[in-house]
């Protein structure tokens, strides 16, 4: 399946989700009357099936937004490793590097595992491959954790582009 099918049902998800997470408080307070409440009682099956709805959508959503932000990860390494494609420094704010140690070192884009610490310097970097579009890279380095650099693109338009795709541990 594409990104763009992925982006999608994120979307879709995301507003179901919403709308059960709603419905879940509302099927927990219906669940807790019907508790003190005899005439309620027969409510009390609807309040739960309401609460693991919301359950449910929120783990496909999750499940929906892992997947898509992998499958952007292997194809972000994917055109990495195609001769095609080339990287040209915007600035040099980690010193010239050449356009095979970035793909090298872009190549070991990991999951972006959430932390505290915030982005200091930034590089911005073109990629350029015949078979896509152009689009731009930013690289910004950890403050906290100086071997931990953060990856952010303009590449797809259905992400923000302040939006973390990944990050390099080096």
């Amino acid at each position: 399946m594409n990104l763009e099918k992925y982006a999608l049902f994120y979307e879709i998800t995301s507003i179901i989700f919403g709308i059960s997470v709603f419905l879940g408080l509302l099927g927990w307070l219906i669940a807790f009357v019907s508790q003190f409440e005899m005439r309620f009682l027969k409510f009390k099956k609807t309040g739960l099936i309401l609460i693991f709805n919301a359950i449910f959508w929120g783990f496909a959503t999750l499940g929906i937004y892992t997947k898509l932000y992998n499958n952007i990860r292997d194809e972000i390494a994917t055109l990495m490793k195609d001769p095609a494609t080339e990287i040209y420094q915007e600035d040099f704010t980690y010193g010239k590097l050449s356009s095979t140690e970035l793909k090298n070192e872009i190549k070991k884009i990991n999951d972006h595992n959430s932390g505290h610490s915030n982005y200091g310097k930034c590089m911005l970097l073109t990629v350029i491959n015949k078979k896509t579009k152009t689009f731009h890279l930013t690289i910004c380095k950890d403050t906290q954790r100086n071997h931990i650099y953060s990856i952010f693109t303009d590449k797809y338009d259905f992400i923000d582009h302040g939006t973390e795709i990944g990050r390099i541990y080096s």
